[in-house]
C-alpha cells in the first residue's frame, strides 16, 4: 500500500492513480472493503462461470444434436441454462427428445 500525507489529507495509490482520502485510516478501510468485495465477487463469478460451463457441456453432449440444431435451440431459449431448466413439455415442443441429466 502506497501513499503520502498532504495538507488536504492522505493521497493513497490505488490501481494506477492516486486518490485523496481524509486520513490514512480511511484509505486503509477503503483497501480492506475493496479486498472483501473482490473476493466475494470472484467467488460468485467462479460459481456462475462453472454453471455456464456445466450447461454448455450438457447441451453439447446431447445425442443426435449438431451445431445447427444447438444454435436453433439457443435462439429459442436464449441460453443453455434456460434450455436445461425448461420443463420437459417445452423441451419436447422445441424438438428435444432426451431427458435431463
Amino acid at each position: 500500500m502506497k501513499g503520502y500525507y498532504t495538507q488536504s489529507g492522505y493521497m493513497g495509490f490505488i490501481g494506477n492513480r492516486y486518490i485523496l482520502f481524509s486520513s490514512e485510516s480511511d484509505f486503509l478501510e477503503y483497501i480492506r472493503e475493496s479486498e472483501e468485495d473482490t473476493s466475494t465477487s470472484t467467488d460468485s463469478l467462479a460459481d456462475a462461470a462453472g454453471a455456464v460451463i456445466a450447461h454448455w457441456i450438457w447441451l453439447t453432449g446431447l445425442p443426435r444434436l449438431g451445431p445447427v440444431r444447438q444454435n436453433q435451440l439457443l435462439d429459442r431459449f436464449g441460453t443453455a441454462e434456460a434450455l436445461h431448466e425448461a420443463d420437459e413439455a417445452a423441451q419436447r415442443r422445441a424438438g428435444l427428445r432426451c431427458r435431463r441429466a
